[in-house]
């Protein structure tokens, strides 16, 4: 999505809300309280936000709330006026665009192939490897901080589908816990201000569970 085409569909959110659409025209309904425990790319398969019920969205912000059974996948505006901090809300969702760039193009670098017929690539010291296991693909990871090799997950029906396994199970998460790391730093450094300095981003701190699709 452009930029100007998700300026549009953030403007739409906010119209939706202002009109008391969906959960905004029910009295009684929680519009405070509500914490992000993650952010959810659903590729294809986008939905309606649940709580203005009126914005296709296909990054979903799942929030939950102490006195709501369940969860809610909303939109980046929905979001951030639900869980109070609107600048949060779009930094969650530009870090889960940008993730989602990286992982399209994932498949397409310059992979090599080992004199075994074996394809690797090298990502941050790391050597990410996928191999044939009868007929099936793996993928398994050495190097950087792994002191022997590790598989990634189980074993794909492509050599497609198990490069970009091994870049949800490793190469994300290695990014989102970073991102959890340089939260926790900011979140010392604003605490460091005084008593009275407001805490750090706190969804960063919490590891997104990229492709996690059951609310």
């Amino acid at each position: 999505m452009s930029q100007s085409a998700r300026t549009g569909a953030r403007a739409f959110e906010e119209r939706s809300i202002a009109s008391g659409k969906g959960i905004w025209g029910e009295p009684g309904f929680p519009r405070r309280g509500w914490s992000c425990i993650a952010v959810v790319d659903l590729v294809k398969d986008g939905i309606k936000c649940e709580a203005c019920r009126s914005t296709i969205i296909r990054f979903a912000h799942v929030l939950s709330h102490p006195d709501v059974d369940d969860r809610l996948k909303v939109g980046c505006i929905c979001a951030g006026y639900l869980i109070g901090d609107m600048g949060m809300a779009r930094a969650g969702d530009e870090r889960a665009r940008a993730l989602a760039g990286k992982r399209a193009r994932w498949a397409t670098r310059r992979w090599r192939m080992s004199r075994s017929g074996n394809w690797w690539i090298e990502h941050e010291g790391a050597v990410i490897t996928v191999f044939k296991h009868e007929d099936r693909f793996c993928a398994s990871v050495r190097g950087g901080t792994v002191a022997e090799a590790r598989v990634l997950g189980t074993d794909h029906a492509s050599i497609e589908a198990a490069k970009l396994a091994a870049f949800d199970a490793w190469v994300a998460g290695r990014e989102l816990v970073s991102q959890d790391s340089a939260a926790e730093k900011s979140t010392k450094d604003e605490r460091a201000h005084g008593p009275d300095a407001r805490p750090g981003p706190t969804i960063w701190q919490r590891l997104l569970h990229y492709f996690w699709r059951d609310a």
